[in-house]
């Protein structure tokens, strides 16, 4: 779409915003049933000049920050939706705006996340996504959106910017992570990605298998997160170490959800207090449960052990989190740093809230 005056562009990408919003929902909806539809979102981009939006990651970084530092969105120009496109609520760059620095993504999620009536891209409805625009032009060209509003200027730059030749299918691969990408840029995604999985035991070492402490293994893994943490556990006791490190990765801003059994869930294979009393001291953690349906309650379990980090790193073993299981038990997990696997583990379990799945609960 192509229009000569930036205020009616921006008229008409507020407009067009709540028309590829509509297409996300039922894109979402009819992928629950239909793999042909893809797990590639709808998106709608704004491809204007640098003093309208940003052009690269970094400055609309900088500009959130300040927002949020400022309280004021006075020179946050990432933001060009004043509205959620699909609900009407209310947005703004200091509350509503994301940087996730490992996909070089800028995410605008809608406050409205609580409710029967909880706005399809709030933050508990589409992690990792958002609201559906793109404002930045370096998104714009890895992401290419499904539609792009633009200035004529833009238009005119075509022959001479090399980086709009990704709109225009000039590719060499599309990264789960970064998206469209080419050369030299391509190639490095594919050295930083190199899929590395180690072995990891707890218990009596043999020169086959070093030994290394499962408590040291799931510290490391929570320190790493910067953004997003998102673990289960079947049984959990509270551990100075786990509880310190979840602590730490609270106060600089990580999203931590936490899966935990239920008593009533383990029909009485567990005794003591609730699993998710050892996380009370955890400030913002978010605890979920399975919520199972009368014919699962009797016979099914929530037993699956695992921590993702930013879905980037992935520990899955057999370890519960509890002093035993991560000080004194014989245990197995394999740690996988890149690749596929952690972002589709963490991309299963943000599915399985979505779909209510997972319920939230209070410790």
């Amino acid at each position: 779409m192509r229009y000569t005056l930036r205020l009616l562009t921006a008229q008409q990408f507020q407009r067009a915003a709540a028309l590829v919003s509509a297409c996300e929902v039922l894109r979402r909806e009819e992928f629950a049933r239909d793999r042909r539809w893809g797990p590639t979102p709808f998106r709608i981009g704004l491809w204007v000049g640098a003093s309208v939006s940003p052009n690269w990651f970094d400055e609309a970084k900088e500009q959130i920050a300040e927002a949020k530092e400022s309280a004021s969105d006075k020179h946050a120009r990432v933001l060009q939706v004043l509205t959620c496109p699909w609900c009407g609520s209310g947005l703004t760059a200091r509350s509503n705006m994301e940087y996730d620095e490992g996909r070089r993504r800028i995410l605008l999620y809608c406050p409205r996340g609580e409710g029967e009536d909880r706005c399809p891209f709030s933050r508990r409805e589409a992690l990792g996504e958002g609201i559906p625009v793109l404002t930045v032009d370096e998104e714009i060209y890895r992401l290419a959106p499904s539609l792009l509003i633009a200035t004529v200027d833009k238009f005119a730059q075509l022959p001479w910017n090399g980086y709009a030749g990704l709109l225009f299918g000039r590719v060499t691969e599309l990264c789960p992570r970064h998206g469209y990408l080419r050369g030299y840029v391509a190639a490095g995604r594919r050295a930083r990605d190199t899929v590395r999985v180690r072995t990891v035991w707890s218990g009596p070492s043999t020169p086959a298998a070093p030994v290394r402490a499962t408590a040291q293994v799931l510290v490391e893994v929570i320190d790493e997160a910067r953004h997003e943490l998102l673990a289960m556990t079947y049984a959990a006791r509270p551990y100075p170490a786990l509880t310190r490190a979840l602590t730490e990765a609270a106060d600089r801003g990580v999203r931590t959800h936490m899966v935990v059994e239920t008593l009533a869930g383990a029909g009485g294979l567990l005794s003591g207090k609730e699993p998710a009393d050892a996380f009370v001291s955890v400030p913002g953690l978010h605890l979920w449960a399975w919520a199972r349906g009368p014919a699962e309650q009797a016979r099914s379990r929530q037993h699956a052990k695992l921590a993702v980090a930013d879905r980037r790193t992935l520990f899955l073993g057999s370890a519960n989190l509890t002093e035993s299981a991560a000080r004194r038990n014989i245990e197995a997990g394999v740690l996988v740093t890149g690749g596929e696997a952690p972002r589709r583990a963490a991309e299963h379990i943000v599915e399985l809230q979505r779909l209510g799945v997972l319920r939230r609960i209070q410790p």
